[in-house]
């Protein structure tokens, strides 16, 4: 018997079916869209729906390090947009307890850890750590009127064979941080922050503390890494997110 006796095309069921899958995945593809555009709704809302207390604190982190939580050079306020939730909770209890910002000579240490004794309210912290973890690195209005600095491609080469050799493994290929080695972000961290950290882990104003076990360490590693050899690091770093201006090497 036919197809066409039986009213049935099989080439036309064929392409019914391949209609109808097609239709299947297009479903499932809007569903799971759908979905994650409402997660992203949620986390927004989730995000910005701080406690008052939560909010006041972040108004005092906001006077320091700006608006966009990204830095202020002229205060000496790294940028901490986008740092770990980890690393920012590791750091305000340090500052807290004493194991870092307490050194003489560290003034804007000192700074930071009277304000961290402040916030004393954990629930609170918490919230702020949370928020400025998510946040994306705007780059400071301030900080665009620093004439930038300029690297050669040479420089920068040399820059990321320093800094894969001696940083990378701690802190990422790209300076991105790595939670697992409780390293930081750097590569929102403007040329003059990341210098004059560097100079303190080298003299004992930073990480020279008994029980701060990674603080050694970075100090270990600042003593390693000093003159033009430090200078091409930095660069590299900062190339990362176009701080620097690339020329070319006959220039």
């Amino acid at each position: 018997m036919s197809q066409r006796l039986l009213g049935i095309n099989l080439s036309d069921k064929a392409s019914c079916l391949t209609r109808d899958k097609i239709s299947f995945r297009s479903v499932l593809l809007i569903f799971f869209l759908s979905f994650f555009s409402y997660s992203q709704v949620v986390y927004a809302a989730k995000h910005n729906e701080l406690s008052q207390k939560a909010n006041q604190m972040l108004t005092v982190c906001k006077d320091c390090h700006g608006k966009n939580l990204s830095g202020q050079e002229m205060l000496n306020a790294p940028a901490i947009a986008g740092q770990s939730l980890l690393y920012l909770t590791r750091q305000i209890a340090k500052f807290r307890n004493g194991s870092r910002g307490k050194h003489k000579d560290d003034s804007t240490g000192q700074q930071m850890a009277s304000i961290a004794i402040t916030l004393n309210d954990p629930e609170s912290l918490l919230e702020v750590n949370q928020y400025i973890s998510r946040l994306t690195f705007i780059e400071e209005v301030t900080n665009l009127n620093t004439t930038k600095a300029t690297a050669s491609i040479s420089q920068l080469r040399l820059g990321s064979n320093y800094y894969q050799a001696k940083c990378g493994a701690c802190h990422g290929g790209n300076a991105q941080g790595n939670d697992k080695m409780l390293a930081p972000r750097l590569n929102h961290l403007s040329p003059t922050y990341l210098l004059k950290q560097m100079a303190n882990f080298s003299n004992a104003t930073r990480g020279g503390g008994s029980d701060d076990k990674y603080g050694r360490q970075m100090a270990m590693m600042a003593k390693i890494s000093a003159g033009q050899e430090l200078d091409n690091i930095i660069m590299f770093i900062n190339s990362l997110t176009n701080k620097i201006i690339v020329s070319d090497d006959n220039e």
